[in-house]
């Protein structure tokens, strides 16, 4: 190799060294609210992604105690829609767990959802796409959940870290103010209640349990290098409590409310493989379910 390649070899090396290091310092300079927003950016272009969501609670009325853990496996295809979430609920060895299933892929420009269970069989819904984005069906969307919660978050603060072995930074924040109703109404946490009441009475009682809730801690970890979303905790046990008290007085169970304490109840999403999410079969007897 004669002198000017190897100047030329040596001055693109050079090149793409400073690049990278300028990319480098450009990252590490990156406040909490820039990393949050090319995080969002990051999500909202993938053409795919999975995640995986636990959601422990712990109540105790009257001494007894009832513990639940919900975990679900998301994949979540873009252009077009297509997702899948096996959810189990479990809610300890005296009453079992329950195991759900739900679909969704496009057709035309409707999406079809179908949803069934290891005790039932598989239902079919047909929605326009923009009525399937608005109608709660978000809570089984990792992509929209992601931006939700993170897009809520404020009084952000962030510091390096590692998670499994990842370098990351993560960044603390809390979720407050008129935020905090739209992501309970977004986490389903509220769909145990409508099924059992009138809209009047359920209008009733969450406009009751949404006043002077406390703000919902929020923690994100997110990949030191690209900023893609690794993680997102919240502990939602303080805005639990106040909602199962609001929910008791309320509802005039004769009960005192001081009676049922809320011990834990935490969310926690893992998210991984942007764009290499793998593809799945709807299972035929879903398709052919009424």
């Amino acid at each position: 190799m004669n002198k000017y390649r190897v100047r030329r070899a040596a001055g693109a090396a050079l090149a793409l060294l400073l690049m990278v290091v300028a990319l480098a310092g450009c990252s590490q300079s990156m406040t909490p609210e820039q990393r949050l927003q090319a995080s969002m950016e990051l999500s909202s272009k993938a053409q795919s992604m999975e995640a995986d969501m636990i959601t422990e609670m712990q109540m105790s009325l009257l001494g007894q105690t009832m513990q639940t853990t919900t975990t679900a496996h998301m994949v979540v295809f873009n252009n077009p829609v297509k997702l899948k979430m096996e959810m189990e609920i479990g809610m300890g060895e005296e009453l079992g767990s329950t195991q759900m299933e739900i679909y969704a892929q496009t057709e035309g420009d409707d999406v079809v959802v179908y949803s069934g269970g290891s005790d039932a069989g598989w239902t079919q819904e047909r929605l326009p796409l923009e009525e399937f984005q608005e109608e709660g069906i978000g809570q089984y969307d990792a992509t929209a959940a992601m931006e939700l919660y993170a897009g809520s978050a404020t009084e952000l603060q962030a510091e390096d870290t590692e998670l499994d072995g990842v370098k990351a930074v993560k960044i603390t924040g809390v979720i407050s103010g008129e935020a905090i109703e739209e992501v309970i109404q977004e986490s389903g946490i509220t769909d145990s209640l409508a099924a059992d009441m009138d809209d009047a009475a359920l209008a009733e009682l969450l406009a009751g349990m949404y006043e002077d809730l406390e703000d919902i801690p929020v923690v994100m970890y997110l990949d030191a290098g690209d900023n893609a979303m690794l993680r997102m905790e919240m502990d939602m046990s303080s805005v639990m409590a106040s909602m199962m008290t609001s929910a008791m007085e309320t509802v005039a169970t004769g009960l005192d409310s001081s009676l049922l304490t809320v011990d834990n109840c935490r969310i926690t999403i893992d998210f991984y493989n942007y764009d290499k999410a793998e593809d799945f079969v709807i299972p035929a007897e879903a398709m052919v379910g009424e």
